[in-house]
């Protein structure tokens, strides 16, 4: 990818980027450990960075039985559904949950992108 950003200033560019996105979006290694997060995720779930998504998203000791990140590691396509969750406040939403395989530069999947939003009004 070109950019005409300085490199030492590119971090910060892309968290700045990707905090601006409304939707919760988390970074997840094929371990299911949170990578990154943006600030989103922190206003729902607090700093998670480090936690297994599912323990820490849904109270979870295992992977979730239709976990889209496993349909994604199987096979390397994004995967999407909608379905109910709850956030720890409570509150049920309709959501669209969306899993993208985040690759290295030899296209090696290392990691899901995860982006959870809110379609409750539309439903």
């Amino acid at each position: 990818m070109k950019t005409d950003i300085p490199k030492e200033y590119r971090e910060d560019f892309f968290r700045a980027v990707i905090d601006t996105v409304t939707d919760p979006v988390a970074l997840v290694s094929k371990d299911f450990k949170i990578l990154y997060h943006n600030k989103m995720v922190s206003k729902i779930y607090g700093s998670i960075v480090g936690k297994l998504c599912f323990e820490t998203m849904f109270g979870l000791k295992q992977p979730c039985e239709d976990c889209l990140m496993l349909d994604v590691l199987k096979d390397g396509k994004p995967k999407k559904k909608i379905g109910k969750f709850e956030l720890p406040n409570g509150r049920i939403v309709w959501a669209e949950a969306s899993a993208t395989p985040f690759k290295n530069a030899e296209g090696e999947i290392i990691g899901i992108i995860d982006i959870l939003r809110d379609i409750t009004e539309q439903k």
